[in-house]
């Protein structure tokens, strides 16, 4: 299966660390964030991956090598990682496994995605405690029925890690509901705002992370966070 890391965005939350370099490329303890995130894929068996780059693409493709395929998405800073996948779609018909460049996770999160039973899935952490804001997730009988950042803490089930898989009729369906937002302009959003206009009528289902780390790291907040989490524990993630 072939894996997706969107990265072309600037990442003005983290300013000023990511004024000359994308987010992805700061590190934690001894590796980029896209290196652990490389290294994890490649633990589960993934080596066909593809980049999408935008802000400092030269610097990533120095980071990653030259086995990733790479697509430039040259208006990342007019648009949100929704277009920056949409670019990529003639890769991904046959499905795919898709992360954000921002997700530091143990090797174990991705596993669990990979082993579970269902061809169409997102990883879910039930055990969060969740905050307004958050890309948050409802869920009946295992299946995801709303997932987005407006959706309430007290009206949700748990977070998504944003690890998304698809198998090959679920990323056809998918790209449908992309095509359409993007043929309407709508090219400033995430892809969850896809997938949740998908499972109103298409099955994805929820794989819990059960106790298994996972931080996402869009504030200088999270990024000390990630630091000392490995520092005090380097397995961990």
């Amino acid at each position: 299966m072939k894996a997706i890391i969107l990265a072309a965005g600037e990442s003005k939350r983290l300013m000023p660390l990511t004024k000359d370099k994308p987010k992805c490329l700061l590190k934690i303890r001894d590796k980029s964030i896209l290196k652990h995130q490389l290294n994890n894929l490649q633990a589960n068996g993934i080596s066909d991956i593809i980049i999408v780059t935008g802000y400092y693409a030269d610097k990533i493709k120095n980071e990653a090598g030259n086995e990733i395929k790479y697509i430039h998405n040259p208006i990342y800073d007019k648009t949100n990682s929704l277009y920056s996948l949409w670019l990529a779609r003639e890769e991904l018909s046959d499905g795919f496994i898709l992360l954000n460049s921002d997700i530091i996770f143990q090797s174990q999160v991705l596993q669990k995605l990979i082993d579970s039973n269902y061809s169409d899935a997102i990883l879910v952490d039930f055990n969060k405690k969740l905050k307004n804001g958050e890309m948050n997730v409802k869920v009946n009988n295992k299946k995801v029925v709303e997932i987005s950042k407006t959706l309430f803490a007290k009206e949700a089930d748990g977070e998504s890690v944003q690890i998304l898989k698809l198998g090959k009729e679920g990323a056809k369906r998918f790209f449908e509901e992309v095509d359409l937002l993007i043929l309407k302009g709508i090219v400033d959003v995430f892809p969850p705002y896809a997938l949740n206009k998908l499972v109103k009528h298409y099955p994805v289902y929820a794989v819990d992370v059960w106790n298994s780390q996972w931080i996402e790291i869009d504030t200088l907040e999270d990024l000390k966070g990630a630091r000392e989490s490995l520092n005090r524990d380097y397995k961990r993630l």
